[in-house]
């Protein structure tokens, strides 16, 4: 008889023993698939006056995309960020930036929140709010006073669930006493399903446990 592959203390069985650690990597992925950036910018390198800016991480099955400048502009050099001199002194909504979400075919997501990070003057501007191109960039999804970092949950609606074509956004300074504002990351998070990735994690994790599994049991009958 050869010597076996596995001790299991305590008389334990060791086919459901590894059964247990095998599967801990299907597990894992479970949980890691609940919500992930799908489309993120990292201004680090930017020296905040550009035209646009492509997305800086895009997860697979998703397209590049760039943030844009709407309304009226006012560029200026704020290193790292993506930044206005200036934005409107009352709460009618003109300047805003501009970015967007695309799927590649065979892609299908939902958005759950959006993180923004801010690089704002203390004259600059007071209040955000955030729309989007589901309305016609009508009613406002979020309001919130200015600050270093802002989460914005979406909600749960068809506008954002289950979509297999781009989303686009528009971010609006307002109230501004003449400061200058932008944004140092900002980051779309949620899930989606793409047939044009391979699954090779899961798959992966499926074949390594199967394979194990056989493994022992043949060493164990030995």
């Amino acid at each position: 008889m050869s010597a076996p592959l596995f001790c299991f203390p305590g008389g334990r069985n060791p086919t459901a023993i590894l059964s247990l650690v095998c599967l801990l990597p299907l597990l894992a992925f479970t949980q890691a698939a609940s919500a992930v950036p799908l489309t993120s910018w990292n201004f680090a390198a930017n020296n905040g006056n550009e035209a646009s800016v492509n997305a800086t991480f895009f997860a697979p099955g998703f397209q590049t995309t760039a943030i844009t400048r709407g309304g009226t502009q006012a560029p200026q050099v704020a290193p790292g960020s993506f930044s206005n001199a200036s934005w409107p002194f009352d709460s009618t909504p003109d300047s805003y930036f501009q970015f967007s979400i695309n799927p590649q075919a065979g892609t299908t997501y939902t958005l759950s929140d959006i993180h923004f990070e801010f690089l704002i003057q203390p004259s600059g501007p007071v209040v955000w709010r955030l729309r989007s191109d589901a309305d016609g960039f009508t009613s406002d999804l979020d309001t919130w006073f200015s600050s270093a970092t802002h989460d914005t949950l979406l909600p749960a609606t068809a506008e954002f669930q289950n979509l297999m074509s781009s989303r686009t956004f528009r971010l609006y300074g307002l109230n501004s006493s003449g400061g200058g504002a932008g944004l140092t990351r900002l980051d779309l998070n949620g899930s989606f399903t793409s047939s044009a990735v391979p699954e090779t994690l899961p798959v992966g994790a499926f074949g390594l446990t199967v394979t194990l599994l056989l493994l022992a049991r043949s060493r164990i009958k030995d």
